[in-house]
């Protein structure tokens, strides 16, 4: 998705770029551009000097979906490893919606072990209380809907207040 960021002082009027950011390198890039102190252990980074430099390609970004599906995207190709060891590689600058993979293809072997280099070297088990929690939810959601037509009605149109929704969930421990 497009991203318009305006500096005001710093940023030249029509300035573009074609960079790839991830959305989580807007944060320390705000915080960098008010001049805040920064944090420790956050996963974007900050791409406040890129508009000095804004024909430059800039690193790849990692996004990930689920345990293990992890996504690198660079500025002409997309690598995403799955789970189950399944590899796609797409190049952006031929096919922008992805119908060919080119993961067999010798000639990109370069390029996807390039963006290999930027998946995460470590993968956080998933949260078996995560689960638990989810299916408390949906009893929260059940019981509800059982307090009467106006709840059941609600409920299905996602219109529930939040406070009554926390209330049945801590009843549920």
């Amino acid at each position: 998705m497009p991203l318009i960021i305006r500096v005001p002082g710093s940023s030249a009027a029509g300035l573009k770029s074609n960079r790839i950011v991830n959305l989580l390198d807007l944060y320390p890039t705000l915080v960098e551009l008010c001049g805040l102190p920064t944090r420790e252990g956050l996963d974007g980074r900050s791409f406040a000097g890129w508009q000095k430099t804004p024909t430059e390609a800039g690193p790849p970004t990692l996004t990930t979906m689920g345990f293990k599906n992890h996504s690198v995207r660079s500025a002409t190709h997309r690598f995403t490893l799955y789970a189950d060891g399944t590899e796609e590689l797409y190049d952006h600058q031929t096919d922008p919606l992805e119908r060919r993979n080119l993961i067999t293809d010798p000639k990109q072997k370069a390029v996807a072990d390039e963006l290999r280099t930027y998946l995460p070297k470590h993968d956080e088990p998933e949260a078996v209380e995560n689960e638990i929690d989810k299916k408390r939810l949906r009893k929260a959601l059940a019981e509800i809907k059982k307090m009467g037509p106006e709840f059941r009605a609600k409920a299905e149109r996602g219109q529930i207040d939040p406070e009554l929704i926390r209330q049945v969930y801590e009843r549920l421990k």
